[in-house]
């Protein structure tokens, strides 16, 4: 997450609320294109990290059990 530039940091945070590609488009102020391309390279990323597929569910559900 350290290697992520705002951008992606920003959309992280959207997904991690629950917000769709849609919604984060108008809330960021973006074209949907660009939220989808930035959410696949995110997680890509974070797929790295931790050696395998990384789904917005699992996120989501990191994300209660851990408070963040």
């Amino acid at each position: 997450i350290l290697s992520m530039n705002q951008t992606e940091q920003a959309v992280l945070a959207f997904i991690l609320e629950g917000h769709k590609v849609k919604e984060i488009a108008v809330l960021m102020s973006v074209s949907e294109q660009h939220v989808r391309n930035t959410k696949s390279k995110v997680f890509k990323m974070l797929s790295e990290d931790v050696g395998h597929n990384v789904s917005t569910e699992e996120l989501q559900n990191y994300k209660r059990r851990n408070h963040i």
